[in-house]
């Protein structure tokens, strides 16, 4: 029989993600040749796939339309999900399909619940999946269990769940479709290997040609930089989403070492350009694979190279322009190695090319930005060397700039800039326990990031960029103790980050971020007394978390969520007289910091919350008589935080500082300390008894 499409998916329109993603990959999907031919009738796509939202547009009997695209349907797939399992409609699709006599051309996809689960609602097959059709099409009394794939990372994972579904499709086995797919992996390597072996023999032999004849040299060398910039250009692209930059590695080393014996004053203006670009590609590419020292000797040959260039022509913005990026990335790649000395030198340069690059001409407004991106380096790596006043005197240069650029183009893209260095100074001013300047560059920060989202509201990364300000604002504005307002702003975020979880539900950026929102929610409830809700919010986010760790997604910043989230729940179960379960909160809060990295290396942040978690532990010591370990926990607390807070302004490293002091009778240093958090406008979400 001729059908019309190849699959129906079957779907609950809460998992359309999964059926658009299964149909795109599906159809997109080539049936390998000698499969092909193997199997009786096969084309080389498998297409139309048939989905109801988009191939029924304005159906008016929408049951009808249904189930003559199902009698059209060489194959049923069902997405399989505890929302699937309760829809009436997939049921009553798959048990159409199932008359038509059809049960073995049904396929299973699971995205959600557990099929094994008792628990009803964790579910995730329809009940016709498990009826069994005798030939004629009718039900029969007889269970079946359907085999499915699993798209979830602990199953099949989402690549062989795919596969699974392929070889059903097809009619051939999942080892046959594997076997192929892995030679079609091993023969576009083979290609792209291919390619970049031979073009490196061909620049080669192009570079060795140049100096068998003197006459043509010039155009010899022009060929062989062409090809090098072919290779570390275009290659490049192709090379880098396959993960496979390894294979330039020696064409970078035979370019430094071809340009090497090229004297730059032997070269033309457009060699030297030529090289000079060629080696910044060559440099990003070594500085993509972590090789900071190889990447700085590019960067170091393309400064060489755009210096003469430019005192060639030192009126010639382009050449200083070129000479800028160079000095750029140098300062770059030494921030990233630790040398921060080294970085400013050469940001410093940067910034001053810029400012050069400005004088040269005014209107221009790439040459402002350049000189703004200037101050914007420095300003990082001065924070990083700890001089915060000068950081925030490029800060301020920045949004000076950028409050320029503004003026003359309302619309210009800076204005994504201009919230990033709000963001910046609103940090320096926590560090340095300015509770309310600090909230005050953060709502800047929002009040643009929500300017920008709502000229475009379809657009994740501003929404992405807004949902994290807006929960930062909330976070401030409740240790500046006001909570109603912190409360709905924390709703806020928490809702923008479900919107975008909906579109992306694979995003960890933003499942995180979601979970940070329901943290913070927790934590005002908390200080309001709420202390039920507060809990049921901060156990909600903890098993989150514990399920990402499990599903192999973690890292830092999971960790430092968990520990919060530990530390709502120890605060909450102390206060409520519960030890034993503060007890245990408290030190899983601390083993999750613990998992990070040793004390020592916490910052501000992460070390007050340790110490938070080390008083609650000690106090729950001390209710339970334990009065021994009690004292043995207050003695760690002031040994870790002796050395950082004797420097450090930030509150949630003084405020546990303060109490430490308190419980060690240090009464007049502690009230010192408490009355200068009160006097910067801070508020304990979490206070003492």
């Amino acid at each position: 029989m001729e059908y019309k499409y190849k699959a129906f998916i079957s779907y609950s329109h809460t998992d359309v993600k999964w059926a658009e993603w299964l149909q795109r990959r599906i159809e997109s999907y080539r049936l390998p040749r000698r499969l092909r031919a193997r199997t009786e009738g096969a084309t080389s796509r498998l297409h139309p796939i048939f989905r109801d939202r988009d191939e029924l547009p304005s159906a008016y009997n929408l049951s009808e339309e249904i189930h003559a695209a199902l009698e059209q349907s060489e194959h049923l797939i069902v997405i399989c999900s505890p929302m699937s399992a309760r829809s009436q409609w997939v049921n009553q699709e798959i048990t159409t399909f199932k008359r038509l006599g059809r049960s073995k051309c049904v396929h299973c996809l699971i995205v959600d619940g557990d099929p094994a689960s008792p628990d009803s609602d964790r579910d995730c097959f329809p009940p016709a999946l498990r009826t069994h059709f005798d030939q004629a099409g009718e039900p029969t009394d007889e269970i079946t269990e359907p085999i499915a794939a699993d798209v979830r990372n602990e199953a099949d994972g989402r690549k062989r769940a795919l596969l699974k579904i392929l070889a059903g499709l097809i009619g051939v086995g999942l080892d046959d479709l594997r076997q192929r797919e892995a030679q079609r992996r091993q023969q576009r390597m083979f290609a792209v290997t291919a390619t970049s072996l031979l073009v490196s023999l061909v620049t080669i032999g192009l570079a060795i040609s140049a100096t068998f004849a003197r006459s043509e040299a010039e155009q010899r060398r022009e060929q062989a930089e062409d090809l090098l910039g072919f290779m570390v250009g275009d290659l490049r692209k192709a090379l880098q989403p396959i993960g496979r930059l390894d294979l330039l590695e020696s064409v970078g080393t035979k370019a430094m070492d071809y340009f090497e014996t090229v004297s730059i004053e032997t070269l033309t203006d457009r060699e030297l350009l030529k090289q000079a670009e060629v080696m910044v590609q060559l440099g990003e590419i070594r500085f993509d694979q972590l090789r900071y020292d190889e990447a700085s000797e590019s960067f170091e040959a393309a400064y060489v190279r755009s210096t003469k260039l430019y005192r060639n022509e030192p009126s010639d913005a382009l050449r200083l322009f070129h000479r800028s990026q160079a000095e750029f990335w140098l300062g770059h790649v030494a921030s990233q190695k630790g040398d921060l000395t080294d970085a400013r030198i050469w940001l410093t340069r940067y910034r001053d090319s810029g400012r050069k690059l400005q004088t040269m001409d005014p209107d221009d407004q790439q040459w402002l930005r350049e000189v703004a991106y200037g101050h914007h380096n420095l300003a990082v790596v001065n924070l990083e060397l700890g001089n915060l006043d000068m950081a925030v005197k490029d800060f301020l240069s920045e949004i000076e700039i950028y409050n320029e650029l503004l003026t003359r183009d309302p619309d210009s893209d800076v204005a994504r800039d201009r919230p990033d260095a709000y963001s910046w100074l609103g940090d320096i001013a926590f560090r340095r326990g300015l509770v309310l300047e600090a909230l005050d560059y953060h709502q800047k920060s929002e009040a643009d990031l929500r300017a920008i989202y709502e000229r475009d509201p379809s657009n994740s990364i501003a929404l992405d960029d807004l949902a994290f300000a807006v929960d930062r604002v909330a976070e401030l504005r409740a240790i500046s103790g006001d909570l109603t307002t912190a409360f709905d702003n924390a709703e806020d975020s928490a809702s923008m980050f479900r919107s975008l979880i909906e579109t992306d539900g694979s995003n960890l950026t933003w499942v995180k971020g979601s979970i940070a929102a329901d943290i913070t929610r927790s934590q005002i409830l908390a200080a309001s007394g709420q202390l039920e809700d507060a809990k049921e919010l901060a156990d909600s986010a903890v098993r989150h978390l514990n399920n990402l760790v499990a599903d192999g997604g973690e890292d830092h910043r999971m960790r430092y969520l968990l520990a919060r989230a530990h530390r709502i729940i120890a605060w909450i179960e102390s206060t409520s007289g519960e030890l034993q379960g503060a007890l245990s909160s408290a030190r899983l809060g601390q083993e999750s910091l613990y998992a990070i990295k040793t004390h020592t290396e916490l910052n501000d942040h992460r070390l007050g919350t340790l110490a938070s978690l080390l008083l609650i532990e000690g106090e729950a010591h001390q209710g339970m008589g334990n009065h021994d370990k009690a004292a043995h926990t207050r003695r760690l607390v002031t040994d870790i935080l002796r050395d950082q807070a004797s420097t450090s302004s930030s509150p949630y490293l003084l405020e546990p500082w303060s109490r430490i002091l308190l419980l060690t009778g240090d009464t007049d240093a502690s009230k010192q300390i408490s009355s200068a958090l009160s006097d910067s406008g801070y508020h304990s979400l979490l206070p003492w008894k």
